[in-house]
C-alpha cells in the first residue's frame, strides 16, 4: 500500500465523527467499542489520618484521571 491509499483510506467523514472507508470505520468502532468494556478497579481511598494516608488518596485521584484520559472507565 503506498501512501496515497494509506491516506484515502484514513480520510474521516461525518464531520470527523467516522472514516469514509468502511472496513477501517467498522475497526473503529470495534475499537471505541473494546474501550468502552474496559472498567478497572481501584483501591478505596482511606479515612485521611496522616500525610501516607493524603498521599494514598491523592495517588488514587491521579490514577483515576490517567485512566479515564485513555477513555476506560473507572468503577465508583
Amino acid at each position: 500500500m503506498d501512501e496515497d491509499q494509506a491516506d484515502h483510506m484514513l480520510t474521516k467523514a461525518n464531520s470527523g465523527a467516522n472514516y469514509s472507508h468502511p472496513e477501517v470505520d467498522l475497526a473503529w468502532i470495534a475499537w471505541k467499542a473494546s474501550r468502552a468494556a474496559i472498567e478497572v478497579e481501584l483501591p478505596d481511598k482511606v479515612f485521611v489520618e496522616d500525610e501516607f494516608d493524603n498521599g494514598h488518596n491523592c495517588a488514587i485521584g491521579y490514577c483515576a484521571e490517567s485512566i479515564t484520559s485513555l477513555g476506560l472507565k473507572v468503577k465508583p
